[in-house]
């Protein structure tokens, strides 16, 4: 989970200032992690507090939190008073040992029948159901994603979606629902008309478990010793690429690299990951408090926010009211964290995703996970369907009606990446907005941008439009003498790319997939330093623009 409250947690040990190594090797002799609890008012401390240790929850002035063995040794330089938290409690945590047992769906399966699961789902659907293997964790377990669509084997127009969940291996709630998810849009295509329209207008992508080695920490066939970190004792949400900060991360977990490749070579337009421990549905930003930073997309966030907790809430009353009585939350308001994955996502990526705390215990009793498929199921439902309301458009060649891999910013409202791009080799684009009349300017390489005033957004359905840009004559030149290969890591390697020129006005890095990684947009400089630190291996290619929008395409590798 991003962020846990802690409730009756059983202090095993009170400790004032820093303790012995032994003390600390007593502490670590079982577990890879501990959970401690502090207190500290102090926003700005905590901001650097986060950067030592992956704080897990904040209730007042209580700040709980996770440490492996260094970060510890780190916190405790600071002299916090603090208390040992409880990690594991004793409850009924019934496992399935075949698929046939997971039928009732009040167990969780063992690793094995969550790889047979998997497969039957493509099985037994093979023309709405395939399993993609995202990556493997670092102990070699499969990190695995459904996609569900009437259209497996054609890349049509549609937007994607993306549900991802458990990406800390304790918090399984998700997990489970997730697999439901699959299972329920599967079974019930063809019969039930909103779930049947769902898959055939949209491309579904369900990932259920991101953290395989941290969930079955103590063997495959558990979940009861499930870790929060992956086995390399890093959360993996304190471990993605920052948009707010040049610092290099040391290494990139390759769960997360996997992650990642898998995003960068997908058009995902809209995603939520799962988390636990709390239940509230978490926002961007995560890197600031909305005072200090406010996401293009606040009220947009907040309505479909409310949408989801009063679905849950229609079904049991006092859902989501663990963290306050709306909930919803700015991520940064809850407080501050970096490297998260959020951010990576909205930032780098342009996906409108949130973070959703769907249990306020993290790992549920067996019994209890019925309930909690009840009262989320339509709300899941309905989130994947947001997909399909504001603005869905095409971007063509005005000559060729060729689609085109454009730049669509909405005038007055985008700032911070909320903008969106059409998809290279299919030209369509799909920006979520409130109703309302908006101004939209599409802008592609070679192409005279073209705006279009007053288009009407309502609330339940799509707007369509469409782009014809004519082009400006200028062709971009890729200066192959310009090549460069650059190697981030190891190091020693440059981590920057310094491009010079004259009064340079916007660049953009993309990969071979026409996908855009980074867009930098009204500079006013001679001189930029691109920092690469984010991009995982590949070939790349950068495109500079002047104020006289004058072109140039420099490509490189990253080793």
């Amino acid at each position: 989970m991003k962020k846990q409250v802690i409730i009756a947690a059983v202090a095993t040990l009170i400790c004032v200032g820093a303790k012995s190594q032994n003390t600390i090797e007593e502490l670590f002799a079982d577990h890879s992690e501990i959970i401690f609890s502090f207190v500290e008012n102090d926003n700005a401390k905590l901001r650097e507090l986060s950067r030592i240790i992956s704080i897990d929850s904040r209730r007042d002035s209580i700040i709980t939190a996770y440490a492996n063995r260094q970060e510890f040794n780190d916190f405790l330089q600071k002299g916090y008073p603090y208390t040992i938290v409880k990690k594991y409690t004793d409850k009924a945590v019934n496992m399935a040992s075949t698929v046939a047992q997971m039928a009732s769906w009040d167990r969780y399966p063992t690793y094995e029948v969550y790889l047979q699961m998997m497969d039957s789902f493509a099985v037994r659907y093979p023309t709405l159901c395939r399993i993609d293997t995202i990556g493997t964790s670092v102990r070699g377990r499969l990190i695995l994603c459904a996609v569900i669509s009437d259209s497996l084997s054609i890349d049509q127009n549609e937007p994607q979606f993306f549900y991802t969940s458990t990406m800390h291996g304790d918090e399984v709630t998700g997990y489970i629902l997730m697999l439901r998810l699959i299972d329920h849009l599967l079974g019930n295509y063809g019969t039930d008309a909103e779930i049947t329209r769902l898959v055939n207008t949209t491309k579904i992508y369900i990932n259920p478990l991101s953290n395989p080695d941290g969930t079955y920490k103590g063997g495959n066939n558990t979940v009861s010793r499930a870790t929060r970190y992956n086995a390399n004792s890093i959360d993996l949400n304190r471990n993605f690429p920052d948009p707010w900060s040049s610092a290099p991360l040391n290494s990139i977990q390759q769960e997360n690299t996997a992650m990642i490749n898998y995003t960068a070579n997908h058009n995902f337009v809209m995603s939520a990951n799962l988390h636990g421990g709390a239940e509230v549905v978490n926002f961007p930003w995560d890197g600031y408090t909305s005072s200090e930073k406010v996401s293009a997309d606040y009220a947009w966030w907040r309505t479909v926010g409310r949408k989801f907790v009063d679905s849950c809430r229609a079904v049991k009353s006092d859902a989501y009211t663990s963290e306050n009585r709306s909930g919803i939350v700015v991520g940064g308001d809850w407080y501050v964290i970096n490297n998260g994955r959020q951010d990576y996502m909205n930032y780098f990526h342009h996906i409108k995703e949130a973070t959703i705390e769907v249990s306020e215990t993290k790992t549920l009793s067996s019994s209890q996970l019925p309930t909690y498929w009840n009262f989320h199921r339509k709300a899941l439902i309905n989130y994947i369907g947001e997909v399909h309301k504001g603005m869905h458009g095409m971007v063509v060649d005005s000559v060729t009606r060729q689609p085109l891999r454009a730049l669509i910013t909405v005038q007055n409202y985008d700032y911070d990446s909320s903008n969106v791009f059409s998809r290279a080799g299919h030209g369509d684009f799909y920006r979520m907005l409130l109703a309302g009349r908006y101004t939209i300017t599409a802008s592609a390489s070679g192409y005279m941008p073209k705006t279009i005033e007053n288009v009407a957004v309502n609330d339940s359905s799509a707007t369509r439009i469409l782009f014809e840009l004519v082009s400006d004559g200028s062709p971009v030149a890729i200066n192959e003498a310009a090549d460069e290969e650059i190697c981030i890591y190891p190091n020693p390697c440059s981590e920057f790319i310094t491009i010079s020129g004259n009064d340079i006005a916007s660049y953009r890095i993309f990969n071979t997939f026409g996908n855009s990684i980074l867009h930098k947009q009204d500079l006013n400089g001679n001189i930029v330093k691109i920092h690469l630190s984010a991009l995982p291996k590949g070939l790349y290619f950068i495109e500079i623009q002047d104020k006289n929008s004058n072109r140039k395409t420099l490509k490189f590798v990253k080793k």
